[in-house]
């Protein structure tokens, strides 16, 4: 099962799963709206909550949010979590965002990456801004 692949007890036991790269450059992140787009399993998410933001999640897996879910539950968490498409985004969620948060192998996920960024720009409030990080060996 594809969830081996999570160290779940460390989490649950109050380990983020964002590197201090992530939380470096986010910054305090406390009672900041935020858009986590393409969750997958959505630890992330959660530590996006753990961090004190109010966090939606977005994934296209029918699974994935049913068992994150539950650790939510487990760690008294509360994210909300969206199942769509990325392009499909306005349909699910149509408020404002501070952030809109998506990380490391997503641009492979996105072939229209001009429908992609007009989605983010709906999303963001006045003001507010995109974390994108990607990683590419080198």
């Amino acid at each position: 099962m594809w969830l081996r692949f999570f160290d779940i007890s460390a989490f649950l036991n109050g380990r983020s799963t964002l590197s201090e790269t992530e939380l470096g450059e986010l910054g305090n992140i406390q009672e900041m709206n935020t858009l986590h787009l393409q969750c997958h399993f959505s630890l992330d998410t959660l530590s996006l909550a753990r961090l004190g933001a109010g966090v939606k999640g977005i994934n296209f897996s029918e699974t994935a949010p049913e068992q994150v879910r539950q650790l939510a539950d487990q760690t008294g968490l509360e994210p909300e979590f969206h199942c769509c498409n990325v392009y499909d985004v306005s349909d699910h969620v149509t408020e404002s965002f501070d952030i809109v948060f998506t990380f490391y192998g997503v641009l492979d996920w996105l072939p229209n990456l001009q429908s992609s960024a007009k989605i983010i720009a709906n999303r963001l409030r006045p003001g507010g801004h995109l974390y994108l990080l990607v990683f590419r060996p080198q």
